[in-house]
């Protein structure tokens, strides 16, 4: 039994999606074992609620299922699978704005944005927990494809051709996304970063 499992875990990615397409369940779990904690890592920081972001990790990995004649096995499988777990995080943010327009009226939506940007009292500085809370929290209010991107870059260090490839668009449009996405955060996390605070006088300065 330890013959099969390891030589599972040394198959590539390709020889597992084809075993997997075969039936071979072993495939499907070695694949989900390597994945599955990224791309939920991922999801969760787009849509920012935990059982969605189940229900989507579910459906990444039923796309694969079911995805015989749609994957390239040239394309490396995470690019794919990251390629879905964004189009599905974006329709799910798409679905959410349908409904929120729906229920709120357009001053209590406004005055709900007004209220998450609010600075905290003078003196209330953030440690560097609360600073971590407080970017995931400005995350959720970027661009879905900006947003997408930063994660991609920032937390799971891709390449600017590998985002290319996973979102579809061109280097130079993914290169924008980042700078202004990286742009926004700057300007809204600067008030509560921990590490701005006073900076201390050179050395060699004149004594006083």
């Amino acid at each position: 039994m330890n013959r099969v499992r390891d030589a599972t875990q040394e198959d590539g990615d390709e020889t597992l999606v084809s075993r997997l397409w075969s039936g071979d369940t072993a495939a499907f779990d070695e694949l989900y074992r390597r994945y599955s904690r990224r791309l939920l890592a991922y999801v969760h920081r787009m849509v920012r609620d935990e059982p969605v972001s189940q229900d989507l990790l579910q459906e990444v990995f039923l796309r694969l299922l079911e995805g015989e004649g749609r994957y390239d096995p040239q394309r490396p499988l995470a690019r794919w699978l990251f390629a879905v777990a964004h189009n599905l995080s974006c329709s799910e943010l798409r679905r959410r704005q349908v409904r929120r327009q729906s229920e709120e009226s357009a001053t209590a939506e406004a005055r709900h944005v007004a209220q998450a940007l609010q600075p905290p009292p003078p003196g209330d500085g953030l440690d560097n927990e609360r600073f971590g809370r407080r970017l995931a929290e400005e995350l959720s209010h970027l661009d879905p494809d900006r947003r997408s991107a930063f994660l991609l870059r920032h937390g799971e260090g891709f390449s600017i051709a590998a985002i290319s490839d996973v979102l579809g668009c061109p280097p130079g449009t993914v290169k924008s996304r980042i700078f202004y996405a990286a742009r926004e955060l700057g300007e809204r996390l600067r008030p509560y970063d921990p590490a701005a605070g006073d900076q201390a006088a050179p050395d060699g300065g004149p004594a006083r």
